[in-house]
């Protein structure tokens, strides 16, 4: 893989209507070993008509765990009861992923594809925030990991090969969750 496009791995669908309501298996080429998995780090819960601020997982879903988890996500997102609060990754992601990534970071708007260098620092803050873009992607120059972020959308999508998602696990439950296959990808 040349440097000058570690995107070309992923292959993003080509229009923004195309991917709603897809499972998030459809969003990019299959990769051996690789697994999608949410990343919820700030974010807004509608409870009778109140928003609720949330930070990760944990508080969101309470302790349920696997299909009841994922059951439980879809749903709040579908009802559309999950709103963005403050973009960014927390500091024990950013610290696993630029361990296992290749610098420098790339971003990019899906409506123009032009790619732009990232840092961790940016990441962390959420700086692809201010784009344009109503859908950004963001992968490290060695293709290891890829992240799919919407403006409409408090989950952030993190495509990455299963000894990483393992390692934010680790270091990181309470922010990730891994996703099924069939996981819908946007309303």
């Amino acid at each position: 893989m040349t440097t000058d496009d570690p995107y070309r791995a992923f292959a993003p669908s080509s229009t923004a209507q195309q991917r709603r309501k897809i499972a998030v298996a459809q969003l990019t080429a299959r990769m051996p070993g690789y697994e999608w998995a949410a990343i919820l780090n700030n974010a807004y819960l509608t409870e009778d008509g109140v928003d609720v601020s949330v930070v990760g997982f944990r508080e969101l879903l309470g302790e349920l765990s696997g299909s009841d988890a994922i059951c439980r996500l879809d749903e709040i997102r579908r009802s559309g009861y999950l709103t963005e609060g403050a973009r960014g990754l927390p500091p024990a992601i950013i610290s696993c992923m630029s361990q296992a990534g290749k610098q420098p970071f790339l971003v990019r708007s899906l409506g123009s594809l032009e790619s732009k260098p990232i840092t961790a620092q940016q990441m962390a803050r959420g700086a692809w925030a201010g784009d344009v873009a109503d859908e950004v992607e963001i992968c490290d120059e060695g293709s290891r990991w890829y992240l799919r972020v919407r403006d409409d959308d408090p989950l952030i999508f993190l495509y990455a090969d299963a000894a990483l998602l393992d390692e934010i696990e680790k270091e990181s439950p309470e922010y990730m969750l891994r996703l099924p296959d069939d996981f819908v990808y946007a309303y």
